[in-house]
């Protein structure tokens, strides 16, 4: 029987919606680094590799269906770089066509439900990060972007146009999570590693977007109009920044083997670096550990009062993500990757 510890209470398998089966041996690749996840409007549920360079695909009752993409750079061809960072991909369903954006050439991919490649077009914002982005439309998408060669660095939330130009902004920051330091050939980027941040969610089952800078243990929700709803405020607090919370960035694979960033840690953590929503019922709020060994914080419902606590041990390259308010885990087990929908 599968039980995982949290602090605060237990999961068993009465907890457990769904496990995807495993990627069977015959399959062109196996489950590496899962990335993002899409629920369709069929059910099936569609897993971003990051490392894999490819789409996994299970249907609604958790049997496992298949793949599209694979790694390269031509037609329905993933690359998932980054550009300033980690690698990033993103995928969202609209109404039956699978948006695919791959963060290494800028390009946003679509197939078809009987998941055949159709186009790629580009997705070019200025110089910058895209750090979250879903699809809402077919001509329309929700972007988190931070600007790094802007005069002033900036952190934006809106609704981007298929001219790449914003149709509604929701909020605009400056980019506090990193400064330059040095000139010249010595120029470098020092990353603010555990300090505040700006977490982004969409909430498909009830059309609502959610902002918080995690400097503060609340949260805003807004209408996809751009209306704030409801500040929902959360009893998180501030946890120590401990050795083997440096030792387990530093070992972050993209950032090992170069030089241009270094890092800086606070004495304390920001309260939350993640928001994950729950149907219409609550919120997940949480600190993600560097390479997602661990999550930890509260499912508070909808007015912000604490639910439960949790503390789930993923295991190196292990996530948490959702899709249309359902919420799902990636542990690694004995060294291989389990993909669970959780209850809440």
């Amino acid at each position: 029987m599968l039980i995982l510890f949290l602090v605060g209470f237990w999961i068993g398998e009465q907890d457990v919606a769904l496990t995807l089966e495993p990627v069977p041996d015959t399959a062109e690749s196996y489950l590496q680094n899962p990335g993002d996840i899409c629920v369709d409007s069929l059910g099936r549920i569609h897993v971003l590799d990051l490392s894999a360079k490819t789409i996994f695909v299970w249907d609604a009752k958790g049997k496992f269906i298949g793949q599209y993409g694979s790694p390269g750079q031509g037609p329905g061809e993933f690359s998932f770089g980054g550009n300033m960072g980690g690698p990033q991909g993103y995928l969202a369903d609209v109404g039956g066509t699978l948006f695919v954006y791959d963060g290494g050439p800028r390009m946003m991919s679509t197939f078809s439900k009987d998941l055949k490649f159709e186009k790629a077009e580009s997705f070019l914002l200025e110089s910058g990060r895209v750090n979250f982005l879903r699809r809402i439309s077919a001509d329309q998408t929700l972007v988190f972007y931070a600007s790094f060669f802007s005069e002033t660095p900036f952190e934006r939330i809106a609704i981007y146009g298929s001219d790449m130009k914003p149709l509604k902004i929701f909020k605009e920051y400056p980019d506090e999570t990193w400064h330059y330091t040095g000139s010249g050939n010595q120029r470098q980027v020092v990353l603010h590693i555990y300090g505040p941040s700006t977490a982004v969610a969409l909430n498909q089952k009830t059309g609502e977007v959610i902002i918080g800078n995690s400097s503060k243990p609340s949260f805003d929700v807004f209408d996809m109009q751009g209306n704030l709803k409801q500040t929902v405020r959360v009893a998180l607090s501030q946890k120590e920044v401990t050795k083997e919370d440096k030792d387990e960035w530093n070992e972050n694979s993209w950032f090992k083997n170069q030089n241009f960033f270094k890092v800086e840690f606070p004495a304390e953590k920001a309260f939350y670096d993640q928001i994950l929503p729950v149907g219409d019922r609550g919120y997940l709020v949480f600190l993600r550990s560097p390479n997602a060994v661990r999550c930890e914080g509260i499912y508070v419902d909808r007015e912000g009062k604490t639910q439960k606590p949790f503390n789930l041990v993923c295991g190196n390259g292990g996530n948490m993500m959702g899709s249309m308010g359902r919420v799902f885990a990636v542990r690694l087990e004995e060294d291989e990757m389990v993909i669970q929908e959780l209850k809440f």
